[in-house]
């Protein structure tokens, strides 16, 4: 929210924000679609301007790629920039397979009122829980 209260516009790039996702993570971080950083390969450079950061299985070869095609339709409808600024809005997405089966964990943020799969609304800022594959 700092970069929206000097620029009015939000910044999907991670690197130009100043923060930097360390090599290793488990999670895939999205805030759009391309370009993405894999992380397929090791010691392979950051990929510049990345909107998206897969996790790392050059560094975890036991976990798994998730690809954005892979998202619930109604998580992906929503990640990224949307609206004109200074009347926009920024949604990005944390995924991971913390237990390794077939099914995500997904995890919502925006600027925006989100709604959750029971209908209820989600305060801008706060984080939403969408898929909770731990339950099971």
């Amino acid at each position: 929210m700092v970069h929206y209260a000097e620029h009015d516009a939000y910044e999907p790039v991670f690197a130009k924000l100043n923060h930097e996702i360390p090599r290793g993570n488990h999670f895939a971080f999205l805030a759009g679609v391309e370009p993405a950083d894999a992380r397929d390969t090791a010691g392979a450079a950051a990929v510049e301007d990345a909107v998206a950061v897969g996790v790392d299985v050059a560094t975890n070869p036991a976990l798994k790629a998730i690809q954005f095609g892979e998202l619930p339709v109604l998580v992906a409808k929503q990640v990224g920039l949307s609206g004109e600024c200074p009347d926009c809005a920024i949604t990005a997405a944390c995924v991971a397979n913390l237990d390794r089966d077939g099914d995500l964990d997904v995890w919502l943020i925006s600027s925006k009122e989100l709604t959750g799969l029971d209908g209820q609304p989600v305060n801008p800022g706060e984080p939403l829980h969408f898929m909770n594959d731990l339950k099971d």
